[in-house]
């Protein structure tokens, strides 16, 4: 139970923009690949009051594990001098235990690779290998192709092409509005997609 419960929060993270921050980056993703959920026009504001978007992540992440808002951390930010370590220690939060937490949900994933990949495959209808490809060749992390069968699943198009999306250097937000997604439809998919890839790994316990 403890292996699905890490799973349920790997993939959950997904949802929330500020579980994937620059703090753990993996799988050789870019820098903001987990911030999917980040409201654009919040983002907008907080760089218009002169914050970076590296600025604006990084806070979010912490904001999120010390059920602060953004904007708090980030004037917290500010007042220690741009320090991350005294800022996160201000709300709580211990960045190397969160570094820890992400790599470990990343091992997690690819330990149950073949599991994953096979729920990928029937809810796709594409084959194992091809997906497998993506994870080789294409050097694209198990979390990116979970969301892009998400997104595939709730726009109604084919993965290649969310996946061709990526590889036109589309970022999420690019690749939401060309496949016409909302939130709240994602989500939904993601948690569907997400009992489906728990009861497969249950399976094999």
């Amino acid at each position: 139970m403890k292996k699905i419960f890490i799973l349920i929060l790997s993939i959950f993270t997904l949802l929330f923009p500020s579980l994937g921050s620059a703090f753990a980056q993996e799988g050789g993703e870019g820098h903001h690949e987990h911030h999917h959920f980040m409201n654009k026009e919040q983002v907008d504001s907080l760089m218009n009051k002169g914050y970076t978007k590296e600025e604006i992540y990084k806070a979010s992440f912490i904001a999120k594990f010390s059920k602060s808002k953004v904007e708090d951390v980030l004037a917290a930010y500010k007042k220690n001098g741009s320090s991350w370590d005294k800022t996160a220690k201000n709300f709580g939060v211990d960045l190397q235990k969160m570094k820890q937490h992400y790599k470990a949900k990343g091992r997690f994933l690819k330990k149950h690779q073949a599991e994953v990949l096979q729920t990928l495959s029937v809810y796709t209808g594409k084959k194992e290998a091809d997906l497998e490809a993506l994870v080789k060749e294409e050097n694209m992390s198990l979390h990116f192709i979970i969301m892009a069968v998400a997104m595939s699943k709730s726009s109604g198009k084919d993965l290649n092409e969310v996946i061709q999306l990526k590889k036109d250097g589309k970022n999420f937000h690019e690749m939401k509005k060309q496949l016409n997604l909302n939130d709240d439809k994602l989500h939904q998919e993601m948690k569907t997609l997400m009992g489906a890839i728990k009861d497969s790994i249950k399976e094999k316990e």
